[in-house]
């Protein structure tokens, strides 16, 4: 058994290394997929809560820590902007395609 003679770390297969997170064979992707999320946020923020800055989720603007998927859009909807609604999508989806780039590099 790995580690049952007294020899610590060094008796774990060398394989095992391979699935930990930190291995650099994945530290690439870890770090593509933590500072790609960066990509989803618009610093100019939901039209009347601009410190909501995440275009996919947010807190709902009237449930409190319950979570919204694209909370610009349906704030607009809910007020009945469509001039306005598609001004946000156009703003989102340019904001995606950033993402998406940023992800795919």
């Amino acid at each position: 058994m790995p580690g049952s003679s007294g020899d610590g770390i060094a008796g774990i297969v060398p394989q095992q290394h391979l699935k930990h997170p930190s291995h650099p064979k994945h530290r690439a992707d870890n770090n593509k997929l933590g500072f790609g999320e960066r990509g989803f946020i618009d610093m100019a923020g939901i039209p009347g809560r601009e410190w909501c800055r995440h275009v996919v989720y947010a807190p709902g603007e009237w449930s409190g820590y319950g979570a919204e998927m694209f909370p610009a859009i349906h704030e607009a909807i809910r007020r009945g902007d469509s001039a306005g609604t598609n001004k946000i999508i156009a703003s989102v989806a340019a904001t995606l395609r950033c993402a998406a780039g940023m992800l795919a590099a």
